[in-house]
């Protein structure tokens, strides 16, 4: 607390470092673009094709994930919700190895599956690391 009775700032666990900004520029330009995803992909792959939404969207995964805040999140104690998540994924994968028929079909549903898991990690590691007052900084 300063003299006037106001909490500092300073004292807070969250510290707005290059790559938390870095992270939270992507975030802001994914959603800023979801609305306009391309009708033709941009990088087509052998089995699946990757649009402009989706590029941006693992660029920030990529770079908030790669961020020591979110590392820090990652490295907490597992709450009932990652468990979870951990089992409904542990059960696309498994689902998927013994599908009969539509095997890479049912891979990539949980290839997405697990990129969308990866996205809700950065996203709330991504938020949780920015400062109370950091939104006007970027």
């Amino acid at each position: 607390m300063d003299d006037n009775g106001a909490r500092n700032r300073s004292a807070s666990p969250r510290r707005d470092t290059p790559s938390t900004r870095w992270s939270f520029r992507l975030l802001c330009l994914a959603a800023l673009i979801l609305p306009f995803e391309a009708v033709r992909p941009l990088l087509p792959l052998p089995l699946m094709a990757l649009t402009s939404v989706e590029l941006a969207v693992g660029a920030f995964t990529v770079v908030a994930l790669a961020s020591p805040a979110v590392h820090r999140r990652l490295s907490s104690a597992l709450r009932p919700a990652d468990a979870l998540l951990l089992a409904f994924l542990g059960t696309a994968f498994l689902s998927a190895v013994l599908a009969p028929e539509g095997r890479v079909e049912a891979f990539k549903f949980a290839l997405r599956l697990l990129a969308g898991a990866l996205f809700m990690v950065a996203v709330t590691g991504t938020l949780a690391a920015r400062p109370p007052g950091g939104a006007g900084r970027t």
